[in-house]
Parts: C-alpha cells; structure tokens; sequence
C-alpha cells in the first residue's frame, strides 16, 4: 500500500519537492555501466543464431537500448546448419536442459530454427498438400523443442526469432557463394526447384505462419515476424526503393532482400553483421523491451531538463550552457550535471511504485566519454535526497525538513558509447520507498571527478525539445494495485 504522505498524517506538513542527487563514485568496475551483466537469454538454433551469437548483435541491441544489464549466452547451443528436427532429439534436449541449469538466471530462449529443415525438404515443383506437409512437421518438431524448454522452469519463456526475406537473385548471377550459385550439388536453389523470389517468399511466409501459431497457442510463446524488414531498413538501390518506404510487416514479397542487406552482399541466405544488429534491435524494440520491464502498470513520462556545473567559476568560462544536458567535465576540469525534475503521476489509493527509472539517450561526445573511462572512475552511485516542506507559520516558504542519505538509491545500465545510443537509470527500493503519487521529484546526475585534462570530457544528451520523441528524456513509472513496495527496477520480466 502506498504510505500517507505528510500532509495526509500532519495537515500543517505537506511535501513540495523532493530531490534527488545522483553522485558517481570512484569504484572499481572495468566499465561503467554499473549494473551487474547477467545472462538472460539463451540464443539457439542454427547459423542466424550462432552469426548473431558470435557478434554479438543482441548484446550491442540490448547496450544502444539502455538496456545493458541484460546480455546473451550461445557459446553450445548456436549451432550453424542444425535444424530443427536435430533439436528434438535427446542429445540436443539434455543440452538444453544442462545450459538452463548452468545459467539460472536465464528466462528466455531465443530460438531460430526451421530454416534449413526448409532447405532439405521443401521444393516449389511440391503440391500443396506435399508442401502443408512440410511445414507441419517442421512445426511438430518444434513443438517438441519448445515443450521441453517450457518443462525446465516455468519462468522460461520462448521467443521466436523469424527469418527475413533470403536473395538469390544478384547472389545467383555473382556465383561467388557454393550454395548460393544456379546448379550444382550444393546449390540451395536448384535443391527447392528454382523457384522465383515470389515463390520462395511466399512459401517462408508460409513456414513462419506455423512458427506464429505455436506462440498463439501458448502464453509463454512469442513469435517476431521480420519478413521484409531489410527491405524496409535498406529499400532496394538498384531498383530506386529509398530505405524506410517498404511497408511492414511483410514488405514486397516480389523482391528479395537487397544485396545491401547480405554478408559483403553475396551471401543469398545469411545478413551482414549490420544487418543482423537490425534484426537484433527489431527483436528488442518489439518484445524484449516489454519483456524485460519492472512489474505493474507502465506510465510514461517526458520531463522537462536542464544542466549546469556542479562547481563554481569565477569567469564562467568552460562551462556549457543550461539549455544542453551535458554530463562530464568541461575544459577547465569544472564538473558538469544534469537535472531531471518531473512529478510522480497521481496513483489508485491502493497502488504502490514498482519501478521509476530513467532514460537519456546521447547526441554527442565531447573528448572521451566518461562512461567508458580507463581505468574506470566511476563507481556505485550514492544518492543524497532532500525533502523540503512549507512552513506552516510562513505559508509559500520552504524549510528543510529531512535529509537522509540513500546508498545505492540508483543504479546505471547502457554505455552510450555511439551517439543516439541510451542509458537508464532505475531507482531501486530505498528510493522507491520514498515517493509517492503527486510528488515532484528531481533527479540530478553528475560526475564526481573530472578528468583532468585541458579538453571536455562529456556525453551530450537530448533535450526534452528534440524533435524526434524517440530521443527526448523518458521516466517510465510502474506501479501494481495491492502491490509490495520495492520491487527493484529491471530484475523481473512481465
């Protein structure tokens, strides 16, 4: 239950505004972001899964995100060329089993599977009864895979990863790739019959309806259609389609994925490691981002911000101005912070917060990013919070009534190490502890040591007037009705 405020328990006593100050410490982690990295995602499958593994484009998805607490296990169960009819076998079933038992923190298995089982067994010369039969017993061997993931936990959700559109188009004229090329013993097209763009795109289409019925069959089954997303990421140069002007879901089936999209464009069934990273931030921006959010009620919020120095200067030179969220140090080593106020939403009398947690995403680094500093000059953050209250003898005036310091009030997730990338910062329990509906709070962030050099040293962050909603502050306030308080922000999925 969320506890009275003062002015509810003392009349004469009413909460006006509550700071918070985020102070960075020296500590000891080899980078700064200052959440602990826990496997959380189990990636399996065959060669777009050990690719993506092997990049880590989930990991570098989750980072832009601010998001980076949260990374990706695959070292024995991505697996190049297996399918799916491999997996459901005892051997892979027990590996399976080993991997969820040796990272227990695990809660999700990122699966992708189908696509060679596809490649052996489906031909565009097949009926449609032969090719319903295919893709049913594609979907029957999966089955088997998922209900036996699903058996281990029952925190275990599974997320299945669709392909995109493949090319064996301009990969067929190069004839550079061997399974790529018109003929031959190893040659995928002339294997399925060689069938046009629009065939085979419509028979993967096919193939990830069944995949899309599972999860409809099962709450803890999700499925991510991304046919088409390449055309839409990249459009199609050679034949004039500009990026982001294909349609989704589905984009065009008549085309194929651009070359753009492929490994050094010539490989007709793999992407680049680019296009993987597109593929691993539509799989975040479009399920992990939900799956993994605190509990309750999700509000969002877009404060208003302003920065300043945390030092004073005789000439003022150095400094940035107020209007730029800057957070670092200036040339003349003067510390730099940023202020984040916004007012807790109003919340059902018997609702209680389960999460405030706040994102800034960059737009320019000065120097070196002080996020990234080696060795690291950042640590746990400790946070003081103020509360100031009106004086009931001198209404309009402000008295501090309390101060206490909160240890740990917050804690750091994201590098932004390239610009539009993010960082959040969730408030953990103790803090949680101390807001309530209808409070004004402000968050102010700074570094506690400069980098004493003779240049800035900061990240830049966009302002609340950004033009693109994407980049502007975001609080993201979560509450449950009849709920505990101090449920820490990010440690549990929906």
């Amino acid at each position: 239950m969320i506890r009275p405020t003062a002015g509810e328990s003392f009349p004469f006593l009413r909460p006006i505004l509550v700071f918070i100050s985020c102070l960075l410490l020296a500590g000891s982690p080899t980078r700064a972001e200052f959440c602990e990295r826990t496997p959380r995602v189990l990636m399996l499958g065959d060669s777009w899964a050990h690719v993506m593994w092997l990049a880590q484009s989930l990991r570098t998805a989750f980072d832009e995100a601010g998001q980076g607490d949260i990374v990706e296990q695959g070292d024995v169960t991505a697996i190049g060329g297996s399918r799916a009819d491999q997996w459901k076998k005892a051997d892979k079933l027990a590996l399976i089993t080993h991997e969820l038992a040796r990272y227990p923190a695990i809660d999700t298995v990122h699966i992708s599977l189908g696509g060679n089982d596809f490649f052996s067994k489906w031909k565009a010369t097949q009926s449609d009864a032969e090719q319903e039969q295919v893709f049913t017993s594609i979907a029957a061997d999966l089955e088997v895979l998922i209900g036996h993931i699903l058996f281990q936990r029952s925190d275990l959700n599974v997320f299945l990863c669709g392909y995109t559109y493949l090319n064996f188009e301009e990969t067929r004229a190069a004839g550079v790739v061997p399974w790529c090329v018109s003929s031959g013993e190893g040659s995928i097209w002339a294997r399925m019959g060689s069938p046009s763009s629009l065939a085979l795109n419509q028979a993967l289409a096919r193939l990830e309806q069944y995949k899309a019925r599972l999860a409809d069959q099962n709450p803890r089954v999700t499925h991510l259609n991304n046919l088409g997303l390449m055309q839409y990421q990249y459009g199609y140069p050679s034949r004039g389609i500009a990026p982001k002007s294909v349609p989704l879901p589905d984009g065009d089936p008549n085309l194929p994925s651009p070359p753009e999209a492929l490994n050094n464009s010539l490989d007709c069934a793999h992407l680049s490691p680019e296009g993987y990273l597109v593929l691993a931030r539509h799989c975040v921006n479009n399920f992990y981002a939900q799956r993994y959010h605190p509990k309750g009620t999700q509000l969002v919020l877009y404060p208003q911000a302003t920065g300043g120095r945390t030092q004073p200067s005789a000439t003022g030179e150095g400094s940035f101005p107020a209007a730029q969220l800057v957070l670092g140090d200036t040339e003349k080593n003067v510390l730099t912070s940023v202020q984040i106020p916004f007012e807790v939403p109003s919340l059902p009398e018997d609702a209680a917060l389960t999460g405030v947690r706040l994102f800034l995403t960059r737009k320019c680094l000065y120097g070196s990013n002080p996020f990234l500093r080696e060795p690291p000059a950042l640590g746990q953050p400790v946070c003081q919070m103020e509360v100031f209250q009106e004086d009931p003898h001198q209404p309009g005036s402000m008295s501090q009534a309390t101060s206490s310091r909160l240890p740990d009030a917050g804690i750091f997730a994201g590098s932004v190490s390239e610009d539009n990338w993010r960082v959040r910062i969730d408030l953990k329990p103790g803090a949680l502890s101390c807001l309530r509906g209808g409070m004004k709070v402000q968050l102010q962030l700074e570094f506690q040591k400069t980098s004493l050099n003779s240049m800035a040293d900061s990240v830049e962050f966009y302002p609340p007037t950004a033009a693109l909603e994407e980049y502007r502050p975001v609080i993201e306030v979560f509450y449950s009705k009849g709920g505990a308080m101090g449920v820490e922000a990010g440690s549990t999925p929906d």
